[in-house]
C-alpha cells in the first residue's frame, strides 16, 4: 500500500507539474531518472493496452541542461504515440523500447515502437499532424 500510494503521488505531482504554466527552468536534468518517470507515469496505459514497454539506459550519462517538465512531456508524448501506433496495428509483437546513449557530446534518447509507422514522414513536424 505504501508503494503504490508513494507511486500514485510521484504521478498526481508530474501530472501538476506538466500543466502548470511556467516559464521553462533551465537546469541540469538526468535524462535516465526523466524516462524512468515517464515510463512509470504511462506503465498502466501500456500494460491497459498489452504492450510492453523496456528501457535501455546508457551508464554514466551526463546531465543535460533543459526544463525537466518539458522534456518529460516530450517523452510521454512520444510513448504515448508509440503505443497508440502499435494498438491500431492490431496483431503482431506490442513492444516499444526507450533507449539512452552518449553520441560525442550529445545525450540521445531513442524511443522505437513496433507499430505501423508514419505513411507520410515528411509531415511529422507539421502541427497536429
Amino acid at each position: 500500500v505504501v508503494v503504490q500510494t508513494r507511486r500514485a503521488a510521484e504521478i498526481v505531482r508530474t501530472m501538476r507539474e506538466a500543466v502548470r504554466r511556467t516559464h521553462p527552468h533551465r537546469l541540469a536534468v538526468d535524462v535516465n531518472d526523466a524516462v524512468r518517470a515517464v515510463a512509470r507515469l504511462i506503465d498502466w496505459k501500456a500494460r491497459r493496452a498489452g504492450v510492453a514497454v523496456g528501457l535501455q539506459l546508457a551508464d554514466a550519462l551526463p546531465p543535460t541542461h533543459g526544463d525537466r517538465v518539458q522534456i518529460e512531456q516530450s517523452l510521454f508524448n512520444l510513448l504515448q504515440n508509440a503505443i497508440e501506433a502499435i494498438v491500431a496495428r492490431g496483431s503482431g509483437p506490442r513492444t516499444v523500447r526507450v533507449e539512452t546513449a552518449l553520441r560525442g557530446d550529445a545525450v540521445c534518447v531513442a524511443v522505437r515502437d513496433t507499430g505501423t509507422g508514419l505513411a507520410a514522414p515528411e509531415r511529422v513536424f507539421e502541427r497536429f499532424y
